[in-house]
Order: C-alpha cells, then structure tokens, then sequence
C-alpha cells in the first residue's frame, strides 16, 4: 500500500491508499494564493472584482473545509457511527486544538497591536480576546485562524452527532444543508439595518453580534461533512466539473446574498470533487507545494502587515501588497521549510 501524507492548512492527515491525490496538494497551494489576495484587497480597485471575488475567490477557505473533511474521511470506517471512528474524531480533535493553541500564540502580538491602535482598554481588551478566542476565531490582522477554530468547534459536532448513534455520511450532508440556512441567514442578519427587522429579529442579532458576531464559525459543519460523503462516494469527475460550472454561472447571475452561499457550495464541491481526479504524478515537487501552502496560510498575515506598516504605514491594499506578500511569503516559507524542518509525521492524524 502507497502512502498519502496531506495536510489542509495545517490540518495534516496520513492515509494508507493505493493512490495519490496530488491535485488535492496543488490545488491547495493555489487557494492558498488566492487567500493572500483577498486579505491583501487585490480586487478592491479593480473593475468587476466584486464578480471575481463572489464567484472565485470565495471557494477557497470551503476547499480547505472540504478537503479535510475529504481526508478525515479516508481514515473513518463504515458506517459513521462504527466505534473505531470515536478514537480518529478525537484524535483530529487535538491535532486541530494544538494547532490552534500554537498559531494563536504566535499571532498574539498582532492582537496586542490591534487593542493598542483601537485605544482599547485592558479590561475591554482582555474579555473581547476571549469571546474572540473561544467563538470567533480572529483578532486583529490574524484572519486565517477562524479555520481552525471551526474545524474545532465542527469536530466536536461530529462527536456529539456520532455518540447519539444514528447519523450515516448522507444525514450528515443533511444536517449540513439545515446548518448553511442558519449560517447564511446569520450573516444577512447581523448586517441588516435595525430599522428594518422586527423586535424577534434584533434580539438574536444582538445575541450573535456579542458572541459568535456572524454565521462564519458554522462553515466547517456545512463543508467537511461533504468532504466525508465525498470521501466514500466520489462521482465521475464530469458531474464535479458541471457542478461547478452551474455553480458560476448561477452566481454571476444572482444579486442576493442567501443565495450565492450556495452557487459557492455547489462551486466549492464540483471544484474539490473535480481536482480529487486530476491525474498529477506524486512528486517531491507536489509534496513540497503542499507544505508550502501551510506556511503560505499561515503567515502570510505577518508578511502582509510588515509590508504595509513599513512602506506605506498605514493599512493598504491592491496589487502591489499582494505581490510583495506572495513574493515574501514564498522566499520566507523556503526558509522556514528548511531551518524549522517541522516533523511532518507529528501534524498527522
């Protein structure tokens, strides 16, 4: 049996399989890529960049969700409830944890920096980095943490969904359409003007605005239970290809925001669906992208707020910062890839 080592963002997962997915690892790089350009605004002053952005860019951090779902997926046995699967879920559980625990650590001085610029008091700034810590999953300038921290909060799920023993991998796909309505809803909610909502409607924004702020932390248990059904029923890599196609053209068609939560669900899947059949030749190359893309998504918010601090000081975006941030983040991946040398075997489930 060949050996698959494939990590999501730092979410690593090792398979015995009889084949590789490379397309996995070099589609990951490139959304990692894709990550960087939207928090370095590439699309903000570019004509039709709203189109770009809710019709492309919005699939990437769903393809990491799905993409672990995918590989959690590869270890969990048939059926879900199976107890073999109780020790896998808790094991990703502390995997995730640990890396959560690790990079918040590491971006805590930006939050320093970030209560210290806002003029925020010590108490207000110490109880917002917990609500922000435990239900939110950022601080500032350290987007890319929320992953981990729904990919936490959704493993916990799995756990309470798998312990009442009635799920298979389809009511799991199931209970993740219930679960978008809720995200996507949240998210309209919590940005819709008081003066048109009713007092029912104000009082869960105001609930949701104090803890979790929008639906955001839901998006790992509406994407990695497809990863999981995927996993154990992959379809012709023609039906992925025209889901996301349909899912484009749907969404470059539609003007409301519930909605095109779904053109990107069905963008997302048809996408990580489609690159689970590229036939790539496993390679050094292809295992080196993917532990670039790690470093990429990770520090690439570092990288970014140096850049903009020294050269312009004060918060910019455009092309310009996404290059010098992509160049950076590259040249300071390699290096952190050779000198670390992290033991990648550690990082696997």
């Amino acid at each position: 049996m060949e050996r698959i080592s494939t990590y999501v963002a730092g979410v690593g997962i090792e398979e015995n399989t009889k084949k590789y997915y490379s397309g996995i690892d070099l589609t990951k790089f490139i959304m990692s890529l894709v990550v960087v350009a939207i928090h370095t605004g590439l699309l903000e002053s570019v004509r039709g960049g709203v189109i770009v952005y809710n019709n492309f860019f919005t699939v990437a951090v769903p393809y990491f969700f799905l993409a672990s779902g995918f590989l959690l997926g590869l270890k969990l046995e048939e059926p879900f409830n199976g107890q073999k699967n109780v020790g896998i879920l808790k094991k990703f559980f502390w995997k995730v944890l640990k890396l959560y625990f690790i990079w918040t650590i590491i971006y805590f001085p930006l939050a320093i920096q970030g209560y210290y610029l806002g003029g925020v008091t010590i108490k207000k700034a110490v109880k917002s980095y917990v609500l922000y810590l435990l239900f939110v999953g950022e601080h500032y300038n350290s987007w890319p943490l929320w992953y981990l921290l729904s990919s936490i909060w959704t493993t916990v799920y799995l756990m309470i969904v798998h312990r009442a023993g009635k799920a298979t991998y389809l009511r799991l796909i199931q209970y993740s359409i219930l679960i978008s309505i809720i995200s996507f809803s949240l998210n309209i909610l919590v940005n819709a003007d008081n003066s048109s909502l009713i007092f029912t409607e104000k009082f869960v924004k105001d609930i949701v605005s104090e803890s979790i702020k929008n639906g955001r932390v839901m998006t790992g248990a509406i994407y990695i239970p497809f990863g999981l059904y995927i996993s154990k029923n992959r379809s012709d890599k023609r039906n992925y290809l025209v889901l996301l196609l349909f899912g484009i053209t749907i969404g470059c068609c539609l003007d409301n925001q519930f909605l095109r939560g779904y053109s990107t669900m069905l963008s997302a899947i048809g996408l990580f669906g489609w690159s689970t059949h590229l036939d790539i030749k496993y390679s050094g190359v292809v295992k080196y992208m993917r532990r670039m893309s790690i470093w990429i998504y990770f520090i690439h918010m570092y990288i970014y707020t140096g850049i903009y601090l020294v050269l312009y000081g004060k918060k910019t975006s455009g092309a310009i910062p996404f290059l010098l941030t992509v160049v950076l983040s590259v040249c300071i991946s390699a290096i952190l890839d050779k000198v670390v040398k992290v033991k990648w075997k550690r990082l696997r489930i």
